[in-house]
This record gives structure tokens, C-alpha cells and sequence, in this order.
């Protein structure tokens, strides 16, 4: 699989051309500049490693995945859930006010980004909050919270991501990238990776934006999970730019191949 071994030695590829590797991740971060999005340098610093990891795949990637649209509901501290019920969240929601992305931020700014970096990609964006996913899928503008987009290889789904009924609706398999920049909790994190893992590709990636280390400290769960999904850790970031409701690391996930799917790949060499 032409991917998988693509994906397994990026810092090579990069010590061997290290000048077109620059210009990758700087493509990469104008592009999460222009949409005003936190992934960018001088905030969290995302696009290093997605361009790192990503890059060399970028016309290889089909199928992308990102939970969190961002929602357009009044900053109240709550959306409604796919059940209909109020869904309290934490002062992330406030977030966006006095963040440097500002007012040039919209909901479901960074699916246009991912869609202008994968051009084979179909991109998923899932949110809690039905009214972003309507007016994503329409493609209407119908308050300055919104985006409207019109992008056939953009779609967006209403589902809770810690419920695992709701997952299951979405009936998603096979999935190259998932990334979660949902609610940003690490409660929410485990059962969204538990929940979400399985949809996740042989050899695919999957990264969880905006972790606070300090609440995992007395966690020991979080290695149950990984154990049981059968990932293989690579990366908890070190390079936390602290704000006072996002922290900045980041942490990654290849899922691991088994046995059969490994000499499947072989087979197709």
C-alpha cells in the first residue's frame, strides 16, 4: 500500500529534501492563516506536524474526517445534542471571542482548509450542533456565524460523538485521517476515540487536538484504550502555547495493521 509506506518515514523524506519540505508545511500554514484557524504557526503549531506526517500523501488521502465544525449557536455555553436535549459545554463555545483568529473565524473554516490541502478528499466534518450542519450541507448563509459552502466534496453530519449509538448511525469505515478538535475535555476525548476508533483505516492517523496534560495526570484509562484499539502511540506534543481555554498539545495515533493486513499489502506489491 502505497500510502502506508509513504506514511512511515516522513522525517526521512524530509532530512533528504529538506527545502520542498519547508515549502510543504509553509503551504500547509498559509493555508490555516488564510481561514484564520488556531492550527496555524504563532498559536498551536499544528501545521508542522499534519504537514509533516500528511504531506506526502496529500493527493494519496480519500477519505478525512474532522469532529468539531464550530458552532453558530449564541455563545450561551450550550448547543442542542442529536437527541434534541441542551448539551452544556465549557468556555470553549466563549473561546472564539477574544482569540487570534478573531472575527475573520467561521464555522467549518477549517473543512475549506483541508479541502484546499487534500484534493482527493472527501472531507466529514461531525458537530453536535444541528444548525452548522444544515447550513454547511446546504450551503446557505444565513447569519454571520455561518459559512456557506457549496463544495460537493465537503459534507457535514449531526451526531454526538461520545454517544456510541450516534456514532453508529454515521456509518463511517475505512477512514485515511481522523481528527478530533471537538469538545475539549479529556473525558470527551477517550469515549470519542473509543467510539471513533473502529472507523479509522489499517495504518490510519488519528489526532486529538487541544489536550490539557494536566487533566490526564490521574487518568490511567487512557492506556486501557489505546491497549484495546490496538494503537500505537507516536507523539504527545511538547510545544504548548497555554491559553486560558485551549491548551495546545496534541496527540497521535497510527492505528496498528495486523498480521493479514500487512501480508495483504505485501501480496500487492
Amino acid at each position: 500500500d502505497e500510502m502506508l509506506q509513504s506514511i512511515s518515514t516522513p522525517h526521512a523524506q524530509a532530512e533528504a529534501d529538506s527545502p520542498a519540505w519547508v515549502d510543504q508545511i509553509s503551504v500547509l500554514d498559509q493555508i490555516f492563516k488564510r481561514r484564520h484557524l488556531d492550527k496555524q504557526t504563532g498559536v498551536h503549531n499544528y501545521a508542522t506536524t499534519y504537514a509533516s506526517l500528511l504531506g506526502p500523501l496529500r493527493s494519496q488521502i480519500t477519505s478525512f474526517v474532522e469532529i468539531g465544525i464550530g458552532s453558530v449557536a449564541s455563545f450561551d455555553g450550550s448547543v442542542r445534542s442529536a437527541k434534541g436535549e441542551i448539551v452544556p459545554l465549557d468556555n470553549n463555545m466563549k473561546y472564539w471571542q477574544w482569540h487570534p483568529r478573531g472575527k475573520g473565524y467561521r464555522p467549518g473554516a477549517s473543512l475549506l482548509a483541508w479541502e484546499e490541502y487534500f484534493p482527493n478528499a472527501h472531507i466529514v466534518g461531525i458537530d453536535l450542533d444541528s444548525t452548522v450542519v444544515q447550513r454547511i450541507n446546504s450551503g446557505t448563509v444565513s447569519s454571520k456565524n455561518a459559512v456557506g459552502m457549496n463544495h460537493t466534496r465537503i459534507s457535514a453530519r449531526h451526531a454526538n460523538t461520545q454517544d456510541t449509538a450516534q456514532v453508529a448511525t454515521l456509518n463511517l469505515s475505512g477512514v485515511d485521517v481522523i481528527i478530533d478538535d471537538g469538545l475539549h475535555s479529556w473525558e470527551a476525548q477517550q469515549q470519542t476515540l473509543v467510539n471513533m476508533w473502529p472507523s479509522l483505516r489499517e495504518g490510519g492517523y488519528y489526532f486529538i487536538e487541544d489536550v490539557a496534560t494536566a487533566q490526564q495526570a490521574n487518568n490511567s484509562n487512557a492506556a486501557r484504550i489505546l491497549a484495546a484499539g490496538g494503537a500505537s502511540f507516536v507523539q504527545l506534543g511538547t510545544w504548548e502555547r497555554q491559553h486560558k481555554h485551549a491548551p495546545g498539545n496534541m496527540i497521535l495515533l497510527r492505528k496498528r495493521r495486523t498480521r493479514a493486513g500487512r501480508q495483504s499489502n505485501q501480496s500487492n506489491v
